[in-house]
This record gives structure tokens, sequence and C-alpha cells, in this order.
């Protein structure tokens, strides 16, 4: 981060498996399951870029958890492959 004007914060499912980290990013181990646990993650962020595999409801609820903590800006992730196909999207 060259500017270091912005604080990144990587949610993960697990934070043990996320490695070293550098000076200004944070990890934080979320439930994508658990929409309450998610708003208060997100409250006083401002941007949440989304990079979830499509095949579950987690970009679901990271969305609607964005919209209750007053996230301004969501770019979402538009890649994917379900499951139950060999379709990507």
């Amino acid at each position: 981060m060259a500017a270091k004007k912005h604080e990144i914060i990587i949610l993960t499912r697990n934070v043990a498996s996320a490695g070293n980290s550098e000076p200004g990013v944070t990890f934080r181990a979320v439930n994508y399951d658990g929409k309450s646990g998610l708003v208060e993650v997100l409250r006083g962020i401002h941007t949440v870029l989304s990079f979830t595999q499509l095949e579950n409801n987690s970009q679901k609820n990271l969305i609607d958890a964005a919209i209750v903590a007053g996230v301004k800006r969501f770019a979402p992730s538009e890649w994917g492959r379900y499951a139950d196909s060999d379709m990507v999207l």
C-alpha cells in the first residue's frame, strides 16, 4: 500500500488460514450464514468488494448486511461456479 490511505479488512471464514498480513491489512473471521454478525463487522465500512463464490447465500447475506450497516458502495462478485453444474458465470 504505497499511499497508505485506506485500511483493508479482509473477511474470511478462518483467520488462521489467512497467513501473514501487511501493515494496514486486518483479517476478521466471519460467519456468512449469520447476517447480524456481518452487520456488526460492516458498521463504519464505506466500500465492500466481494469475491465470494455464487454457490451459496454468502454474497446475498453480505449484501443484505451491508445495506443494514449503511455501507455506501458494494461491488458484487460477478464470477463464480454453481456447485451442481459446470456453468461459470
